[in-house]
């Protein structure tokens, strides 16, 4: 059985996406960090209203929480939230000069926050920036509110009041007005390098900037359709605008990878990108979005170059760092992925984020006690976190701490009922052996999400040891073939779903496609400790000591714990074995 780390889902969740973002077998294979890409969208201000300033103390972590337009339409509401999102990234660029870390709206839908309070819950927040939007004729109106997330008192305030024409102006007096908000003082010539570059035509820019909106949405089906409706009208407008195509690929994408859309958005997803690049190759989200696509794709040395060309064009981006970091992984690159983290670290030391890849990079690495030292960083930083819990108790399930494990698992469904808490609650009750507990648990994960082919995994080996209930594991192991097969037809550079599929099957008892699978595992990842553990389970199943023992010494060896091993029912029948006995001694 596999535990698993949230991915946040790239994005973390790797959906790095980069994702994480982010099962049981090995708790939680990999992660995606929490980031969201910050893609930098580009009049006249009548008057303000001051309330208060407050001095700069230490870095502080402000929210950005999307402008409410109230009692307007669908498109005037996107248009809101796609304004927040661009002025967002801009104040992600001020946020490295001054006392500030800036929290975008894309991270904060990502992780579900809609209030001050889960802003402070989610991302350990001293400072949340509000704000409404109201469309009257010619004109908008804009109020935007400095609050402290603990007292919820607020601090500073401003009123603007623009042309609905000038969508450029609009963002850039936003933007202006914003920054006189903040605690510590821009200069002057630093305020100039947030000036909208005006690279096409307002219409087409106003478009882009509704389409941001509606994307930021994206669980909503109704919100991607709109989001590309937009983004192509920016394009009819002007067909050589680069960010259109971007944000047009980054659309499909998230079709592709978060709602299941299928290939064909996968391939538009390509499309767009490259169209982004060939019409800028100097915009750094083209890069990003082209990585993303290779990355998805099974092109890991491809994703690295153009995750670092964009680093190039964008330093600072701990999004694009941690998609560079997962990419690193997949090529067994691990001191450059840590690397990469640790800039990533250096650029947001206060963001629990950053932490959480990290720990997930660590656990990939099987360095279980430096993983929990970076997942216990992330409950510090942000203690109302669910996703922190998770992780944590996930590792403690690796280091063979059943009751700490459970205890963070339980802390973290009392803060949010999750999928990821429920899938390694339900694995650390599989090895202390409480199956019914750990199908019950594995249920609750697939009621909150089914497309999870390791959870179907974990569900069939739950059932697999209750004898009276073994008829029900097959289909449970069907079903998470299918889905990892469904994974593996535009990525088949994935030894982590190549080793699951041969684990199932070996469960299945077919024999041929469980070897012939587990050896092209093996031969993309030799020295991955999960795949190792494949190997030995494998053989293990199809009834092979000799080659289970010797696959159980080689993970052994890479860091795979021994608790996992010894806990494991499946490896029960070595338990008399000396060599068997040797392997596992001291866990």
């Amino acid at each position: 059985m596999s535990g698993t780390l949230d991915k946040g889902s790239q994005a973390a969740e790797d959906r790095r996406d980069r994702r994480i973002t982010d099962s049981l077998k090995p708790p939680f294979r990999g992660t995606l960090l929490a980031l969201a890409i910050a893609l930098l969208a580009g009049v006249a201000f009548l008057g303000y209203r001051h309330v208060s300033k407050i001095e700069p103390l230490r870095q502080q972590i402000m929210a950005v929480l999307p402008f409410e337009a109230v009692g307007q339409d669908d498109a005037t509401s996107a248009l809101g939230r796609g304004l927040t999102d661009t002025v967002a990234a801009k104040l992600v660029q001020a946020s490295h000069v001054d006392m500030i870390q800036v929290v975008s709206p894309s991270d904060l839908r990502q992780q579900g926050v809609r209030t001050a309070d889960q802003a402070r819950r989610e991302f350990g927040t001293d400072l949340v920036l509000e704000g409404t939007l109201e469309r009257s004729g010619g004109m908008i109106r804009i109020n935007c509110y400095l609050v402290d997330s603990k007292t919820r008192r607020q601090l500073a305030a401003r009123t603007i009041t623009v042309s609905a024409t000038d969508s450029f102006g609009l963002q850039d007096q936003v933007v202006s007005e914003v920054l006189a908000l903040l605690p510590a003082q821009i200069k002057p010539e630093e305020r100039r390098a947030f000036v909208t570059h005006r690279d096409t035509q307002p219409d087409a820019y106003e478009s882009y900037i509704r389409g941001r909106g509606y994307l930021l949405e994206y669980e909503k089906p109704e919100n991607i359709d709109s989001a590309i409706t937009e983004f192509e009208h920016a394009i009819q407008i002007d067909p050589r605008y680069a960010p259109a195509y971007a944000a047009l690929g980054q659309a499909y994408w998230i079709g592709y990878e978060q709602l299941n859309k299928g290939k064909q958005w996968f391939a538009k997803a390509s499309i767009n990108c490259n169209k982004a690049q060939s019409s800028n190759s100097r915009l750094a989200e083209g890069h990003t979005c082209l990585g993303n696509v290779y990355y998805g794709s099974g092109d890991y040395e491809g994703a690295v170059t153009e995750y670092q060309q964009a680093l190039d064009l964008d330093p600072n981006n701990d999004y694009t760092l941690g998609q560079l970091a997962f990419a690193y992984q997949k090529l067994d690159n691990p001191a450059a992925a840590e690397a990469a983290y640790k800039k990533a670290i250096s650029v947001r030391p206060n963001y629990w984020g950053v932490y959480s890849g990290l720990g997930s990079l660590y656990y990939s690495q099987a360095r279980y006690v430096e993983a929990a030292a970076a997942f216990r960083q992330v409950t510090v930083l942000a203690p109302d976190n669910y996703r922190g819990y998770s992780n944590l108790g996930g590792t403690y399930l690796y280091l063979g701490q059943y009751d700490n494990s459970i205890a963070m698992l339980k802390r973290s469904i009392e803060l949010r009922p999750n999928r990821d808490a429920y899938t390694n609650i339900g694995a650390t009750y599989f090895a202390l052996r409480h199956y019914g507990d750990a199908a019950e648990s594995i249920r609750m994960s697939l009621k909150l999400d089914d497309s999870d082919p390791l959870n179907w995994g974990n569900l069939g080996d739950a059932l697999y040891w209750m004898p009276e209930r073994r008829n029900e594991a097959a289909p449970a192991y069907r079903k998470a073939i299918a889905l990892l097969e469904s994974k593996l037809q535009v990525n088949p550079r994935d030894p982590e779903s190549l080793g699951y599929v041969a684990m199932y099957n070996a469960m299945l008892d077919e024999k041929k496609v469980a070897l012939e699978t587990l050896q092209t595992a093996l031969a993309m990842a030799p020295s991955n400790p999960e795949v190792l553990y494949d190997a030995a389970f494998v053989h293990s199943q199809l009834g092979d000591t000799t080659l289970a023992l010797t696959w159980l010494k080689k993970a052994l060896v890479a860091g795979f714990p021994k608790s996992q091993i010894k806990d494991n029912p499946a490896f029960d029948h070595l338990q008399s074995n000396p060599t068997f006995q040797q392997m596992v001694a001291g866990s």
